[in-house]
């Protein structure tokens, strides 16, 4: 018996892409459209009516806007719960800790790839994928990085996730030892626009979500190291060049 198909509201008023979106998940078996809006109240309507597993959020629309769509759902919360991706060109670290202060479970900066935004949707909504496909040759870092973290159980709705995401990211790409305060907390400082102060302390926090236990006590170091050799091992990575 083939599987439910996992259904996606799009919301975003750009109709060409809204179109692309449509014609590319046609040929996804797993995934089914089940509505797309072009503003926030046609958004929240069909939210309401089709209880969509997952919504694709655009920001920045009329009558309301993202924002107000994600509020709107904390005040009065559906029935079903969905899980959010948030898409926008705004890449603003206030603007994307306020959608996942609000609940959204991810969050794409515009342009993106058709297939990153399916592999987040799949890991959305069935985590158990994790570990059941076998690796591939040419390993696509993003996502392997994404399915490790979220297999260790770290909480993707908060900011110190997306730091760990790219410190690791990072250290893949070194062979040899490469030191945080030094290197990669000021990388990531000047890519999202904060501190490294606030980078070391959100990776910290991010850290302590990790449902397991093996890892939720480790420091900001021995973590990073350890996903880091651990997806070496996995993979056979000797660097990611």
């Amino acid at each position: 018996m083939n599987p439910t198909p996992i259904k996606l509201l799009i919301a975003d008023d750009n109709l060409s892409m809204c179109k692309i979106l449509r014609d590319y998940f046609q040929n996804i078996g797993s995934i089914s459209v089940c509505g797309i809006a072009t503003n926030g109240t046609d958004a929240l309507e069909l939210i309401r009516l089709h209880q969509p597993d997952v919504i694709l959020l655009d920001l920045i629309m009329p009558h309301p806007d993202g924002l107000s769509i994600l509020e709107q759902l904390n005040a009065e919360p559906p029935s079903r719960r969905p899980s959010i991706i948030v898409t926008t060109v705004l890449n603003s670290e206030t603007v994307i800790r306020r959608t996942l202060e609000l609940g959204a479970s991810y969050y794409l900066i515009k342009p993106y790839h058709l297939e990153y935004l399916l592999d987040r949707i799949l890991l959305l909504t069935h985590p158990e994928r994790i570990f059941t496909e076998p690796p591939h040759i040419d390993v696509d870092l993003n996502s392997t990085v994404t399915r490790h973290l979220i297999s260790v159980g770290m909480s993707t709705h908060i900011i110190g996730y997306r730091y760990c995401l790219q410190a690791i990211e990072l250290l893949l790409a070194q062979s040899a030892y490469c030191p945080l305060m030094k290197y990669v907390y000021p990388a990531i400082a000047d890519k999202n626009g904060t501190t490294v102060p606030c980078v070391e302390s959100a990776i910290r926090k991010a850290i302590a979500t990790v449902r397991n236990p093996e890892f939720n006590t480790l420091s900001n170091r021995t973590f990073l190291s350890r996903m880091t050799e651990q997806i070496r091992l996995k993979y056979h990575l000797t660097n990611a060049n």
